[in-house]
């Protein structure tokens, strides 16, 4: 590394990086793992930042490179059981796919055989429907011929009783009218007979009113004669009765 004794060795706090400095002039900087590697700016020493350099002796320094040796193996060896890993996670992985597959193409063909099935029952079932509509109309047909000859011989029957109907009210408004003529007449001639004893009636009591004034007059005239002559005898009593005084 340097081709001189080594005077500083720093290390960052986080771990990731280690810097030496010799007297040849040299400074080098190693990384302590991938990630330090995948870093592409290096820390700059600073006491407010995380990544912060201390010095570190040399008995440390050979220490430190035992660890990092040791921390190397111990990454060798979890990335080689993490390989290990990683391939039998593949290798089930890969099986389940498999068994997917299989059981995919599996109820794929259950599927397809199903679809088969029910599209057999289907056409056998539309089939069925198809001949139970025909037969339906059929019959539907057979019964709207028959509803239709009925309503036409109960259409007949109607007419002919219309007819019938229309010919005795024919008969009836003909009979009504000569009543109704008949009545006239018989109305006039019972106005005419009832205006016939009103004015009979009237020139009776008319009669009988002038016979009953001339009769009341005649009464009175009577009336007054008694009068006169009851005062005659009253009067000729009185001279009698003066004469005998």
């Amino acid at each position: 590394m340097h081709s001189g004794p080594v005077n500083v060795v720093t290390i960052s706090r986080n771990g990731m990086w280690v810097f030496s400095a010799g007297s040849d002039g040299v400074v080098h900087m190693y990384a302590t793992s991938k990630k330090a590697l995948e870093m592409q700016e290096v820390p700059v020493p600073s006491e407010t930042f995380e990544n912060r350099f201390h010095l570190v002796e040399g008995s440390k320094l050979r220490a430190l490179r035992h660890q990092l040796r040791d921390t190397e193996r111990l990454i060798e060896t979890n990335r080689k059981d993490y390989d290990l890993k990683v391939e039998k996670i593949l290798e089930s992985k890969d099986k389940m796919v498999l068994d997917l597959q299989g059981r995919m193409q599996k109820e794929i063909k259950q599927r397809d055989d199903a679809v088969v099935h029910s599209r057999n029952d289907y056409l056998k079932l539309k089939t069925s429907m198809n001949a139970e509509v025909s037969t339906i109309r059929k019959q539907c047909n057979d019964s709207i011929c028959e509803l239709e000859l009925t309503y036409e011989q109960k259409l007949s029957q109607e007419s002919l009783y219309l007819d019938k109907m229309k010919q005795a009210y024919d008969e009836y408004v003909v009979h009504s009218r000569m009543d109704l003529s008949e009545l006239q007449r018989r109305t006039d001639s019972r106005v005419e007979t009832i205006e016939t004893d009103k004015s009979n009636a009237l020139l009776e009591a008319e009669r009988q009113k002038k016979t009953v004034l001339q009769y009341f007059e005649y009464v009175k005239l009577r009336n007054d004669e008694l009068m006169q002559s009851l005062e005659q005898t009253q009067v000729e009593e009185r001279c009698k009765l003066k004469d005998e005084l």
